[in-house]
């Protein structure tokens, strides 16, 4: 029971990485980051145009930090919240939960169950 209780919170964490659009806002900040590289080494722009292109990047990946921050500890937030609930719920799997995370072989478990998980996903998605 342990088991498919922290599977559903593993499910419910991924799917709101997908729809909070965590992929699109890391992909966001590698370009950032990849077009601040390619304008500090570029030697068509002056010394002045490099440094006002690298504030802008700077402002921009902050920008792109803070937001995926900002969902991230929301995903955490909800599954925190969805955890409290099933430990409320169900006050005898409580110990158990947490002995599961607390394990090497239950967090390679629920790894393993949640890549399995979005691999399906994905292939589901794929088809439709």
């Amino acid at each position: 029971m342990s088991y498919f209780l922290l599977g559903l919170l593993s499910v419910v964490c991924v799917e709101l990485f997908f729809i909070l659009r965590l992929p699109e806002k890391i992909a966001a900040m590698a370009r950032v980051s990849r077009d601040s590289i390619g304008v500090l080494v570029s030697s068509e722009l002056s010394d002045t145009q490099k440094e006002i292109a690298a504030r802008k990047g700077s402002l921009d990946l902050l920008k792109a930090t803070f937001v995926f921050s900002a969902r991230s500890s929301l995903i955490c937030v909800v599954v925190y919240l969805a955890y409290l609930l099933a430990a409320e719920l169900l006050p005898d799997q409580r110990v158990e939960l947490l002995r599961i995370l607390a394990s090497p072989i239950g967090l390679v478990t629920l790894t393993v169950a949640t890549a399995c998980y979005v691999w399906v996903r994905n292939a589901v998605r794929q088809k439709l």
